[in-house]
């Protein structure tokens, strides 16, 4: 017997449709589920960091755009993002500040942050790479590959609703879930899109866009020829499995 309380992950290469699947089961098949995203804090730690609202940063990445910055206050508002987590986070995590401090101290963010263009300190950034690089980061600075996974599970164990997650991109998150949240039933989706660009970036090749190449899922939706009746009826049969 499945247990009570769902969440569900929705995997899927860029502009695969997984947050706009994950609205349309919520809007028209299932309103107890909720979205949320393993990314929720990294965005806000993002906007600190970009003096960027979260709803602008993240319409910047979904257009596959960039924006500019100062790169003293970039790099120094990582930096205070850093130890802000850590002060609110330390037990949480498991992790010592001045491990952390001496970490951060010795990284160049942008050794990986690809920097577009620059005009004397001010530099262009593209918004998807800051995601990836930022947030693997704070992966290496905290010495815990599960960090986002680990504050998402925290916030959802306070909230007692089916979860829709729709930005799945590592096993490890997968298994903080089935771990921290035993009482819920996980089932992963995959949702395979249409490839909407004729050349990859560099970004594409990133490990965020790739760490699930090769793993088995318990469902696939097929997004790719955008006939919204047999997309319905999939995530029709997907909300009747699950309830089983």
């Amino acid at each position: 017997m499945k247990k009570q309380k769902q969440i569900l992950l929705f995997a899927g290469k860029k502009r695969s449709g997984k947050d706009y699947l994950a609205d349309m089961f919520i809007d028209r098949i299932n309103a107890s589920f909720v979205k949320v995203s393993f990314a929720r804090k990294l965005k806000q730690v993002l906007s600190e960091i970009t003096l960027l609202s979260v709803i602008e940063f993240d319409k910047v990445k979904n257009d596959d755009s960039t924006f500019v910055i100062n790169k003293d206050t970039f790099v120094k508002n990582w930096k205070l993002s850093v130890l802000k987590l850590s002060d609110t986070e330390s037990a949480l995590l498991n992790t010592n500040k001045q491990r952390v401090i001496e970490i951060a101290d010795g990284l160049n963010i942008f050794d990986t942050v690809k920097i577009i263009s620059q005009n004397g300190n001010t530099v262009e950034l593209n918004a998807r790479n800051v995601i990836q690089n930022v947030g693997e980061s704070f992966k290496t600075i905290f010495e815990n590959r599960d960090i986002w996974a680990i504050l998402l599970a925290k916030d959802l164990l306070k909230i007692s609703k089916n979860f829709i997650i729709s930005d799945f991109r590592y096993p490890e998150e997968y298994n903080v879930l089935t771990m921290l949240l035993k009482s819920y039933e996980v089932t992963t989706v995959k949702i395979i899109g249409k490839n909407f660009h004729n050349e990859l970036s560099e970004e594409d090749f990133h490990i965020s866009e790739t760490a699930l190449d090769n793993i088995k899922f318990n469902y696939y939706l097929n997004n790719t020829i955008h006939d919204w009746t047999s997309v319905y009826e999939q995530l029709n049969a997907l909300n009747n499995e699950i309830l089983k």
